[in-house]
């Protein structure tokens, strides 16, 4: 009896660690379920926590691709009208200079003379072009009022007035919308055959 109590013992014995794991097997994959369970949860809070940093980033560099863009085309709007207006002053120069040449000054005049006598005939030369407005003279400066090259905003103006000795300054300012820019040049009178011989 003592042997068979002693298996009966020892069967416990070895039964008590096999229950002891199956009791143990069980409740650890209960607790591994609840890890998952807990997990899946820690890990939908996670997606959405990165979810929203990407889209704050991606809305962020949205944002400033649309500021450099608008930035882009206000600057090349800028350049647009800073090349317009310096060909509004080239246009100008041009016309000037073309007008000038069709004056007729007498030789040996002082330079007030000189002043004078252009004064007297380029007024009827740039009537033409500036319509209503005409072309004063005050005795130093001759003026050339506004002459609309290319619409109402995109115009021209220009001065004469005596510059270094013996030489005409032409100073023309081009203009589009608010952008000015402005040309300067010094003209001075030469001989020329008259036209008699042409």
């Amino acid at each position: 009896m003592k042997i068979y109590s002693t298996r009966r013992s020892e069967s416990r014995i070895t039964d008590a660690p096999r229950h002891a794991a199956r009791f143990h097997k069980r409740h650890q994959t209960q607790g591994v379920l609840h890890m998952v369970r807990r997990t899946r949860v820690k890990q939908e809070g996670i997606v959405s926590v990165i979810a929203v940093i990407l889209l704050a980033v991606f809305s962020g560099i949205s944002v400033a691709m649309v500021t450099m863009t608008n930035s882009s085309v206000r600057q090349a709007a800028n350049h647009s009208q800073i090349q317009s207006a310096r060909f509004q002053a080239d246009s100008g120069i041009g016309i000037c200079l073309r007008n000038i040449a069709l004056a007729r000054i007498s030789p040996n005049t002082t330079d007030q003379e000189m002043l004078d006598e252009l004064a007297a005939q380029i007024a009827p030369l740039f009537g033409s072009i500036t319509g209503e407005s005409s072309v004063s003279y005050d005795g130093t400066v001759i003026t050339i009022p506004r002459v609309s090259l290319e619409g109402q905003n995109r115009y021209v103006t220009a001065a004469m007035t005596l510059g270094r000795p013996g030489t005409i300054k032409l100073t023309v300012t081009g203009y589009d919308g608010a952008v000015s820019r402005r040309a300067v040049m010094h003209c001075y009178p030469k001989q020329v055959r008259s036209r008699v011989f042409d």
